[in-house]
């Protein structure tokens, strides 16, 4: 996915690996698109629903009962955190606009606890303030870099220019944005306010010519509490 456009690939030790943890085939007898209710007993029933932006069938359940969202990877704040609650890795997601809806439709709904993978378990007001710090981790820093490149950047130099500055992880996983900033490329590029030069192995981006004083003033107003600053516009 990355290796031809990009010139980013994993070694084969690598692949090796990860194909390893998959482990074995599981035979699936059923699954969900999102939507369905599935009743636990007489007076209980959960709610199935599709959360994409991680993942482009991710699902979630959400228990109306204790007003819990059993999210997953839905949601991912800023950051990863490890058992010890330190920075371990970066946001993974990669289809931004699902991404995002995901995140209003959570905000939407009734949820006092949030349940997730890799995140303690947030309760009341932390609920919004984790929805919050989710929807803020988005464009601003690329364009920002961009900017200071007027014969543009690859995707592999973008990401060692922009993991500093967006969060507390390792360094050594830098590289795990590569699937959130290729999203964010791709939607700025469709949204007319970079380019991508195709034809370069490995690709380049460069600002687009028709970035305006008005878009450049929105995406520099001020941030809240993460370094990439949401277009509120969506």
């Amino acid at each position: 996915m990355y290796a031809v456009p990009h010139a980013l690939a994993s070694s084969d030790e690598a692949r090796h690996e990860m194909l390893a943890l998959l482990g074995s085939a599981q035979r699936i007898d059923m699954t969900w698109c999102g939507g369905e209710t599935l009743r636990l007993s007489s007076d209980w029933v959960v709610d199935i629903y599709h959360t994409p932006g991680h993942s482009a069938g991710h699902l979630s359940v959400f228990d109306p009962r204790s007003r819990t969202m059993f999210s997953g990877d839905a949601v991912q704040g800023a950051r990863y955190l490890d058992i010890n609650g330190a920075p371990a890795l970066c946001p993974t997601y990669q289809h931004v606009d699902a991404y995002l809806t995901t995140i209003r439709a959570f905000d939407a709904l009734p949820i006092d606890r949030l349940a997730s993978c890799h995140w303690p378990l947030h309760v009341g007001p932390a609920v919004k303030d984790f929805l919050e710090e989710s929807h803020q981790f988005v464009d601003s820093v690329l364009l920002d870099e961009l900017r200071n490149c007027p014969d543009g950047a690859t995707l592999a130099e973008l990401l060692v220019a922009a993991g500093p500055r967006l969060g507390g992880w390792p360094r050594s996983v830098d590289r795990e944005l590569v699937y959130a900033v290729e999203g964010h490329l791709d939607r700025l590029v469709a949204r007319g306010t970079i380019v991508s030069h195709l034809g370069i192995t490995p690709r380049r981006y460069i600002l687009s010519s028709i970035d305006s004083e008005a878009e450049h003033h929105e995406l520099h107003a001020p941030a809240q509490s993460a370094a990439w600053c949401d277009l509120h516009r969506l």
